[in-house]
């Protein structure tokens, strides 16, 4: 016989947690929403309890605590994937700034970038992150060209200069 069905503190918020009834014991699964799961949201449902060596427990406070945590998590990877602003579509979430650039050229599927050599991409990657570091907030439209500063700032930014002038040539159409 399965105890109790466990109640969660009044004062946690776990959405999308379900307690499904087992012959012995109740389970907690985390479940996504209905509109977002129909899109094709690819997490079914998560198992957040019991704890596998301990089958039959109850969730102490802290275990709530654990699973108001993970279900923030799951729930909030859920939205994310719902807005559409994903890995798989970099381009929807540029922002007009050379670090959201850069973020686009080092994980964009079809980036030449994958075409690169392994040393290459190495050297590029590095690079691309200390410009991303210092001027990473500012945005594209206030990058001008200045001819005689080019020879001097080449070394440092030969990868990022060939990554912005490819792409507002392609305009991110790869």
């Amino acid at each position: 016989m399965r105890p109790p069905k466990p109640e969660k503190p009044a004062h946690l918020e776990t959405r999308g947690l379900v307690w499904r009834p087992r012959k012995k014991h109740w389970t907690a699964y985390w479940i996504p929403r209905q509109d977002i799961a129909a899109r094709g949201y690819p997490i079914e449902s998560r198992l957040l309890w019991p704890p596998s060596n301990r089958p039959t427990a109850s969730p102490t406070e802290a275990d709530w605590l654990d699973l108001a945590r993970a279900c923030d998590v799951l729930q909030n990877e859920m939205l994310t994937w719902g807005s559409g602003v994903l890995v798989h579509d970099q381009c929807a979430a540029f922002d007009n700034t050379i670090a959201s650039l850069i973020r686009i050229y080092l994980t964009h599927k079809d980036s030449p970038y994958h075409d690169l050599r392994h040393n290459v991409q190495i050297t590029y990657s590095r690079r691309m992150g200390y410009i991303a570091r210092d001027f990473g907030s500012k945005p594209i439209s206030m990058l001008t060209i200045d001819a005689s500063r080019i020879v001097a700032a080449r070394s440092a930014a030969t990868a990022m200069s060939l990554t912005v002038l490819y792409l507002l040539e392609t305009n991110f159409s790869w």
